[in-house]
């Protein structure tokens, strides 16, 4: 009787889900802003609390230094950014378990009413988390001749904001990242690296040839310091992210990764590190 009344009280018990911090490499105004949120709404046996830090470096050595469950988004930009920016951006993967996988598109976008005139010169908003020289050289082997130059914005969503309120007239943005200024009607989308949602032509159409007609960025959710029956549990909730995500316009989305798709996942980044 003792026993079962010990049962029947545990029962009784409210659960308290583990509590963890879960740190970008980047921005969180950015697509990595995105994931965080959805992760923090869907996750329920660890209840993730978002944490910004000052950059890619200071993001692993937190996420490494952590003594209890942490989580972090690791980019396919981490190889490079360590190289340009003289830090260690790069995880130690081996200790570290991949959870889940996502991919967002670029979208070249103006403000509303602006047309691409031939032969004029433009500032063109970036974001200071993307390969920036790359990808102006490429956009200046655009078709009409007209020549860029960078402004430069910390995440995706403040370069939509600022070609919404028309600080430029041009600029790249993440496309999850740029749907309430297209919902709106402040900015229109025109070409993009992987979606025609709000009627973008393809990159390639604007800049064929080049690497920036195929840019995407990466993002890999990895956790540390985490029991196996809390990362299953993750695994699980965030199944329902894969559809979500989509709909979010992020592509290639995955949960419950293979060895072999973070094996490919680290190779794809070691291979960016020398864009610029």
């Amino acid at each position: 009787m003792k026993k079962l009344l010990i049962t029947a009280t545990m029962l009784l018990l409210p659960f308290t889900a583990n509590a963890a911090d879960i740190i970008p490499t980047s921005s969180l105004k950015g697509p990595q802003g995105k994931l965080v949120q959805n992760i923090i709404a869907n996750s329920v046996t660890t209840k993730f609390v978002a944490k910004q830090t000052g950059g890619c470096g200071e993001a692993v050595a937190t996420f490494e230094s952590a003594t209890g469950p942490v989580a972090i988004i690791w980019s396919n930009s981490m190889y490079r950014n360590s190289k340009k920016a003289n830090q260690n951006c790069i995880i130690k993967h081996a200790e570290a378990r991949a959870v889940m996988q996502a991919r967002v598109p670029y979208d070249i976008c103006v403000t509303k009413g602006v047309n691409l005139v031939k032969g004029t010169d433009m500032a063109f908003g970036n974001n200071k988390f993307n390969p920036q020289i790359d990808q102006l050289a490429d956009l200046n082997t655009n078709g009409l001749g007209i020549e860029f130059r960078t402004v430069t914005y910390r995440g995706s969503g403040p370069v939509a904001a600022a070609v919404g309120n028309g600080d430029v007239n041009i600029g790249i943005i993440a496309t999850p990242s740029a749907k309430k200024a297209i919902e709106a009607g402040s900015i229109k989308c025109l070409y993009s690296t992987g979606s025609d949602r709000y009627g973008q032509q393809p990159m390639s159409a604007f800049v064929p040839g080049t690497k920036l007609a195929n840019y995407n960025l990466g993002m890999m959710l990895f956790t540390r310091n985490m029991s196996k029956s809390d990362h299953h549990a993750l695994v699980s909730e965030l199944e329902s992210l894969e559809e979500a995500l989509v709909k979010q316009d992020m592509f290639g989305v995955k949960v419950g990764l293979r060895n072999a798709d973070t094996k490919a996942f680290i190779e794809e980044a070691k291979s960016l590190e020398n864009t610029n």
